[in-house]
């Protein structure tokens, strides 16, 4: 069962100088980070898309992924790597959907144009990539000129071969795949989820898709008492289903749940696309990282180990 975004990382055909080091299909830079560079796209006057631009085959060996950074041409808005084990051809570059989330694992990146920072992790933190997954960018560009543009995204990733002296982080989702979203009128439904396995919290964040007005997630102890509020976000943003809000701890003070603690997510759309949205087109999740080296899921409140 792959509900959770299980992925992992890639890397892109070297665009560097003749003769450039490759790792994992990307060039090799002095400082140690691998570029990857999605192939350019061009926005007619007013135009905004999103798109998945493969950037590497299957990688050889697990990896441990440190940092990511990158920049974006005119019109960018965000891009984000995420490794998925549904390698599609390098290069390659088509229209991103909802369903491209249910196999990707969300990696980091970069939002804006002319930006270079990246999305760190905790201090220590890394998240590991096993072998055989691919690397893609989603890149987000809006053309708000009144000329047709020409834009693209690169992406700079740091790995390391897995070590005994960081902390490996992987995903927990609460999630559903019963999602029916009708059209013409507000909705809402709630997801209940009872925590099996002591999970420590590091990255957390709620996940709706653009139809989403709201979405919260509180936390009720395993002895019962007043619920706590975890993440709520009562004005939602569509751009954060592509590149998520989270909430960071640290590894030294986690948020822990416990064996038998309840999370509840509430999520609210108001659907005006004429048809009723179902999985992957419209979702309802709460995503987090926690310090772990197997994915797990709470889907349609049965607890899974992947």
């Amino acid at each position: 069962m792959r509900i959770i975004l299980l992925g992992v990382l890639g890397a892109l055909a070297a665009c560097g100088a003749e003769g450039a080091d490759t790792v994992f299909d990307g060039e090799m830079l002095p400082d140690g980070y691998i570029r990857y560079t999605g192939a350019p796209v061009t926005l007619q006057p007013g135009e905004t898309a999103q798109y998945v631009q493969w950037v590497s085959g299957p990688i050889d060996r697990d990896v441990d992924v440190i940092d990511i950074r990158g920049s974006q041409g005119p019109g960018g808005h965000h891009a984000i790597l995420y490794a998925s084990p549904d390698v599609e051809t390098i290069g390659s570059t088509r229209l991103w959907s909802g369903a491209d989330q249910i196999t990707a694992r969300f990696l980091g990146g970069v939002g804006g144009e002319g930006i270079t920072g990246g999305m760190g992790f905790p201090e220590g933190a890394v998240i590991r990539v096993p072998a055989g997954s691919g690397f893609y960018i989603q890149t987000h560009y809006l053309n708000a000129t009144d000329e047709a543009m020409k834009t693209s995204s690169t992406l700079e990733l740091k790995v390391a071969d897995p070590s005994p002296d960081v902390t490996p982080l992987s995903m927990f989702v609460v999630s559903t795949l019963d999602i029916a979203v009708p059209t013409g009128a507000p909705s809402e439904q709630t997801l209940a989820c009872e925590v099996q396995e002591e999970t420590a919290l590091v990255m957390y964040v709620n996940h709706i898709h653009e139809t989403g007005t709201s979405i919260s997630t509180s936390l009720q102890a395993s002895g019962g008492g007043s619920e706590r509020m975890l993440k709520d976000d009562p004005k939602w943003n569509y751009e954060w289903s592509t590149s998520p809000n989270f909430q960071v701890t640290t590894l030294d003070r986690p948020l822990v749940l416990h064996k038998g603690d309840k999370l509840t997510t509430r999520c609210a759309w108001d659907n005006r696309s004429g048809k009723t949205l179902t999985f992957p087109d419209e979702m309802c999740a709460f995503f987090t990282f926690y310090k772990g080296t197997n994915d797990r899921a709470c889907v349609n409140g049965k607890w899974v180990d992947i």
